[in-house]
């Protein structure tokens, strides 16, 4: 949910590159996740600015977030001031029927009448209605507008990929707050990601919604798009100036997608493998444990700036994080584990999958000292150089004034990270912060779910009491994509692909 100021509409080209199977193919110049390959029936609506919904009630403005199961429009309220809403427009397959995530934001919204603190960090169910296209009828949920992800303020932060140590225990009780009231009402998020945690806009009027970049649409073989397909796609505000947001505070849990009631237990779970709980891996059904296991594992990112969990290099295999989780575990979460396993082999829930070579997981350090290293690792390097990021989080490289360097060079041209012994001791405030981040992450941090701490029970951490937050400027929020064209390399080393647009600084 970024926004880019732009004065001036840019017309950019995208093209047809092949046919397979009778089937015109288009790749288009904006990062713009499936492209037009969402836009076929069943799947998303051809969005046009300007487009007019709900009997003329909203006109759409912008593109605020692209998806292959949804996507989030910007439109004016034409009957409440002109406001400026968001639209999520699902797809047409995923339109049908009883709608879990509109159920859950509806019951949300029947139980918002509370005093319960941590409703205010969660969306608000605005309207909703129904759009026919030519790829079918689509649900629209109408909401707030939001700001930027929390993945994204980490990416695109001058200085570093950890929170200020302020900001994270203001983030940390607000999320809290939040998966406690969805608890007390029988709701599990099911996907705490830090693409589902939003900030919200302080300054909402300063931000240029109209400002929209489209790029034109053609075939190569000059035969017309068809009616499937918009005529031009509009580049999502994808980049956050320091202009449209100087401060940063109170967030929005988001996306219930993935969301269910805890009377009907969910069974499996299709997330991003470094925050499975481990009650996933060993297929055993899910309830309102796994947010806590999932909110610790983000928590852990924006406190120490790095990734608990190794799953840049692991097979798409749940059951592969075995041997790191009971090395950052502990011995402690073996017998669970062991138990879990053996019930696995007795249902025969496993069977047709095949063998998997488990690989040692001697990197891992135990949790409190995984928690230490790395947070001076990463307040270490930020003093010292600017990290490189590729899209999936992990860091490709650093500049060190004007060079970059990337680490898939040859070593002569890939000096380390740190030039110097790595120091892991810091003043009295690192320390305070760094115990009660440790003892607010080992009680979520359990194997078994049912030892895991509540959300009630975290609430009284003191990691989440008093945290003296006060709203300040962070610095520039900027972005820099290196592509090919941006800067040349000394020879002899060439960029792999990973140098090219995948990019970013930090």
């Amino acid at each position: 949910m970024s926004f880019e100021e732009s004065t001036s509409e840019r017309k950019l080209e995208t093209s047809v590159v092949s046919k397979q199977h009778h089937e015109v193919r288009y790749v288009p110049v904006f990062s713009d996740a499936g492209g037009t390959r969402r836009y076929v029936s069943g799947g998303c609506h051809p969005m046009h600015i300007g487009d007019v919904l709900n009997n003329g009630r909203y006109e759409i403005v912008n593109k605020i977030a692209p998806g292959w199961l949804s996507i989030v429009w910007a439109a004016r309220d034409n009957q409440n001031a002109n406001k400026i809403v968001a639209i999520k427009v699902l797809r047409a397959d995923r339109s049908q029927g009883e709608v879990n995530e509109l159920k859950v934001l509806q019951h949300i919204e029947a139980n918002g009448n509370t005093e319960h603190p941590g409703r205010r960090f969660l969306p608000q169910l605005l309207d909703y209605f129904y759009c026919e296209g030519p790829n079918g009828r689509h649900l629209c949920l109408v909401l707030n507008v939001l700001g930027p992800t929390l993945r994204s303020i980490r990416w695109d932060s001058e200085f570093s990929p950890r929170l200020p140590c302020s900001l994270s225990r203001h983030v940390s009780r607000q999320l809290i707050l939040a998966v406690d009231f969805l608890h007390s009402i029988g709701i599990v998020h099911g996907d705490i990601s830090e693409d589902n945690i939003a900030f919200q806009i302080p300054r909402i009027e300063r931000v240029r919604f109209d400002a929209a970049r489209k790029g034109k649409l053609r075939r190569m073989d000059g035969e017309p798009l068809g009616e499937h397909v918009p005529q031009y796609l509009v580049e999502p505000l994808a980049h956050w100036r320091y202009a449209e947001v100087e401060e940063l505070s109170d967030i929005q849990l988001i996306d219930f997608s993935a969301s269910f009631f805890e009377a009907k237990p969910a069974w499996s779970v299709h997330r991003s493998m470094d925050i499975v709980p481990p009650e996933a891996t060993f297929m055993q059904p899910l309830n309102r444990a796994m947010d806590i296991w999932n909110l610790a594992c983000v928590t852990y990112r924006y406190v120490t700036g790095g990734d608990l969990f190794n799953s840049y290099f692991e097979p798409t295999d749940h059951r592969s994080f075995v041997p790191q989780m009971l090395r950052v575990l502990g011995e402690d979460s073996a017998p669970w584990m062991f138990k879990a396993w053996m019930n696995v082999i007795t249902r025969k829930a496993r069977e047709g999958l095949p063998p998997l070579e488990f690989k040692p997981a001697e990197e891992e350090l135990p949790l409190i000292e995984n928690i230490r290293e790395c947070y001076f690792y990463f307040k270490n390097c930020a003093q010292r150089k600017r990290l490189l990021y590729g899209r999936d989080g992990s860091i490709v490289g650093y500049i060190d004034g004007e060079e970059m360097i990337l680490y898939d060079a040859p070593e002569e041209h890939c000096p380390e990270v740190a030039d110097e012994p790595e120091d892991y001791s810091g003043d009295e405030e690192d320390e305070e912060f760094l115990a009660m981040a440790t003892s607010y992450l080992t009680r979520m941090l359990v194997a078994d779910p049912s030892k895991r701490a509540t959300a009630s029970e975290l609430m009284l951490e003191p990691f989440v009491q008093d945290t003296r937050f006060e709203p300040q400027a962070l610095g520039p929020l900027r972005s820099v994509s290196y592509s090919s064209d941006d800067w040349t390399p000394s020879p002899p080393y060439r960029p792999s692909s990973r140098s090219g647009s995948d990019m970013s600084t930090d």
